[in-house]
Parts: structure tokens; C-alpha cells; sequence
């Protein structure tokens, strides 16, 4: 490669995992407008009506979520390169598989000559929980968050928590709500279907 083209690591990597990725993936700019998708993230959009590109955008269907999702992308493209992705789960009041996105900045770092993208999977939730997933850094819980989060995987009570842990109830509870906020979910059954799509 001569001098005078280097080449764009950053651009490189991004085009090499939109290309080879089974997993739907999007690149968008901050406004949500779309500069590319793989073949899988076409087979969302043809698939299943929770998400979906109007006026070359990235929307979601359903109002509500296609402001947490717009929300999620321009704080992806503000994000720091240590912040943890974002996440929604879409289609909540659809009976089919629902969907979670993942949100992280392209390019954290950006030349003056290159605008802001961020990189956007969208993954089908799953029945199984994640055996050893780090919770922690994926949706940027606390050590103790973590700890709750990876007991009611379990299947345990916040009750039988608050025995295993050592801890009052309004703790507990407390931290239930920091979790619910960090995952993008308002109910507990939600945070269960997210935390179990990790894998």
C-alpha cells in the first residue's frame, strides 16, 4: 500500500466484521442514519417488523422504544472508547422472539475528516442463561449489581437474596432499580430476557 493511501485500520475493521458477522449489524451515523448492514441485519428487517429503515434511518417500530433507541445512539457516538455499549429490548408487546440491540461507537477517537458511527447488533433473545457472562462489564453493573443480577438467573427471590446476601430488603431493592435503569428494561421478567440474550 503506498504512502499516499493508508489504510484505515479502524474502517478496515469495521467493514471486515460487517462482512464475515452471521450476527445482524448495523453502522449508523448519530442521527440513525444508516451508512451500512450485513446481509443478516436485511433479514431482520424483512423478517420482523420491531425495527425498520424510513427515510434511510434505523427506527424502531413502537414510539417509545424508537426514542430509548435514537437516544442510545447519539450517547454511543458522544461515549467515551471505556463506556459500557447500550442496550434495548424491543417488540415488548409483540408474542414473538423479542429483540435486544447493542449499541457501541465505531470510532471512538475521531480525525477531524471522519464523522462519528456507531455499530449497532441486534440479537434474538434466548431461553438460556449465560453460564459465566460477565454481567458487569457488558452492562456496566456494579460488583454488587452483578451479584443480584446473577442470583435472580438462578431463579432466586429478591427474599432469599436478601438471606444469601446478608442484606435488607430496601438495599436489594435499590439495586434492582439501578439495574433495571443500566439494562434499559422497567420490569424484573424484561431484565431476566436480557440478561439471558447474552451469550
Amino acid at each position: 500500500m503506498s504512502a499516499q493511501q493508508p489504510m484505515n485500520l479502524k474502517a478496515a475493521l469495521g467493514d471486515w466484521m460487517l462482512r464475515s458477522s452471521g450476527r445482524p449489524m448495523f453502522i449508523t451515523r448519530g442521527n440513525g442514519h444508516v451508512v451500512e448492514m450485513n446481509s443478516a441485519a436485511e433479514k431482520v428487517l424483512a423478517d420482523d417488523p420491531v425495527l425498520a429503515v424510513r427515510m434511510g434511518r434505523l427506527v424502531a417500530i413502537d414510539d417509545a422504544e424508537n426514542q430509548q433507541l435514537s437516544a442510545l445512539i447519539t450517547k454511543a457516538i458522544e461515549a467515551q472508547p471505556a463506556s459500557a455499549p447500550g442496550r434495548l429490548l424491543l417488540g415488548r408487546s409483540d408474542h414473538r422472539p423479542r429483540q435486544i440491540v447493542t449499541i457501541f461507537p465505531l470510532v471512538p477517537a475521531q480525525p477531524e475528516d471522519e464523522q462519528p458511527l456507531a455499530m449497532i447488533f441486534v440479537d434474538t433473545l434466548l431461553e438460556d442463561v449465560p453460564p459465566n457472562a460477565d454481567l458487569g462489564r457488558l452492562f456496566g453493573l456494579s460488583p454488587a449489581e452483578e451479584r443480584l443480577a446473577k442470583g435472580l438467573l438462578r431463579g432466586r427471590t429478591l427474599q432469599e437474596l436478601t438471606q444469601d446476601f446478608g442484606l435488607q430488603m430496601p438495599t436489594l431493592r435499590a439495586q434492582l432499580r439501578s439495574i433495571l435503569r443500566k439494562c434499559g428494561v422497567r420490569r424484573q421478567i424484561d431484565l431476566l430476557q436480557v440478561l439471558r440474550a447474552v451469550r
